[in-house]
């Protein structure tokens, strides 16, 4: 995702490999954007879970997450979480017009 002066957006997955889209607001921006390293696993506590109601979003998931004061992650060894994910859309969807138009492509 594009960097944006003063917030960082993340997308996580899980061992199943589910995403969900995280953002950390620019009160604690400089606390995160050098702990949190991309293809390691953590475990995160106490964080707000909001509706992805964002008008464009970064994945299909009902809700997103949004660090708060009180969020804590610790790093931990986790190897059944996947490098890598993927959602291909098939070519008849595509063509009869079956996918969400709101959803960022990168």
């Amino acid at each position: 995702m594009p960097l944006r002066s003063g917030r960082l957006d993340m997308i996580l997955m899980d061992e199943q490999g589910h995403i969900i889209y995280v953002s950390v607001l620019r009160a604690a921006f400089h606390e995160w954007r050098h702990y949190l390293v991309e293809d390691r696993s953590y475990l995160m506590q106490n964080f707000d879970v909001l509706p992805n109601d964002l008008e464009f979003k970064y994945c299909d998931h009902l809700y997103r997450l949004e660090f708060s004061d009180s969020t804590t992650a610790c790093q931990i060894d986790f190897p059944d979480i996947p490098l890598f994910q993927y959602d291909f859309k098939k070519f008849s969807d595509i063509l009869s017009g079956k996918f969400s138009t709101h959803l960022y492509i990168g």
